[in-house]
């Protein structure tokens, strides 16, 4: 960020934090902080609560923080519930009921010709 007045932003869509967090336009000089811990960097998709400033866009698309959470929501493999299984099961069961009824009826027709 270049600048600020009493920034505010709205970051619950990242982070999930309810109240919106400060922003200023200090340089940061902890090490191995995390982007979404540095007080000085406003992030896509965040909201400005109050106060203004003054930011320069160092990353678009799949390069933003909020680009690299949607990228993992897209690339996790989804597993079926326990009601998807069992749902799967009765219908296999019920399946298989079906055919060997269909096999009985039809080879006690076949006999009677």
């Amino acid at each position: 960020m270049v600048s600020d007045q009493s920034l505010y932003v709205d970051v619950s869509v990242l982070t999930g934090e309810s109240l919106p967090v400060a922003r200023s336009a200090e340089p940061v000089v902890t090490e191995n902080i995390r982007a979404s811990e540095a007080s000085n960097l406003v992030f896509a998709g965040s909201t400005v609560s109050a106060g203004r400033g003054l930011a320069v866009v160092y990353a678009t698309g799949t390069q933003t923080e909020f680009g690299q959470v949607a990228h993992l929501t897209a690339t996790v493999k989804r597993e079926p519930s326990t009601l998807e299984v069992q749902i799967e099961s009765v219908v296999h069961i019920i399946t298989a009921i079906a055919l060997g009824m269909g096999i009985l009826v039809f080879s006690n027709c076949i006999s009677n010709f």
